[in-house]
């Protein structure tokens, strides 16, 4: 999500599309997807903290073909499919939890994109509500300059 909001406002900025009102509302799903991606960020991180290698393997050794032990097969069979059952349960469990810290690592270089367009969002938003305090001054300036001309014209005839 964060990636998708960026996008869509940096198309929106690009082609034109950007007023101040969208602005604004840009900046708050700005927020969202920073806040979505930060959640992300502690999920994956409480995952990988609390990984446990055992519980991993009893589950893996309960659901592979390899792990089950008949007795009706010979000793030296049974040994070679037990050195099978630890190497893959093994290999398993750290497939899953290195795959899992890439998922976070993803996620914390999500968050740190999210942060930076969080921070452009938010100067865009001053730039443009900048703009229109300038032109409501100049307005005024206009308006007021309209005024003192006619007071002088008015004073003249």
């Amino acid at each position: 999500p964060p990636a998708a909001v960026i996008g869509v406002i940096s198309l929106m900025h690009l082609g034109g599309e950007l007023s101040l009102r969208r602005a604004k509302l840009a900046f708050t799903g700005q927020v969202t997807a920073t806040l979505w991606a930060l959640c992300s960020v502690l999920l994956l991180m409480r995952l990988c903290s609390h990984w446990r290698y055992t519980t991993c393997k009893e589950v893996e050794k309960k659901d592979d073909f390899v792990c089950q032990n008949p007795v009706d097969r010979a000793k030296v069979q049974r040994v070679l499919m037990s050195f099978a059952c630890y190497f893959e349960t093994t290999i398993e469990c750290q497939v899953v939890f290195v795959i899992l810290c890439c998922f976070g690592l993803c996620a914390v270089i999500s968050l740190l994109g999210s942060i930076v367009g969080l921070y452009g969002v938010l100067q865009l938003r001053r730039h443009l509500e900048g703009g229109k305090a300038r032109q409501a001054q100049s307005a005024k300036g206009e308006t007021h300059a309209l005024l003192s001309e006619m007071a002088c014209q008015s004073n003249t005839a």
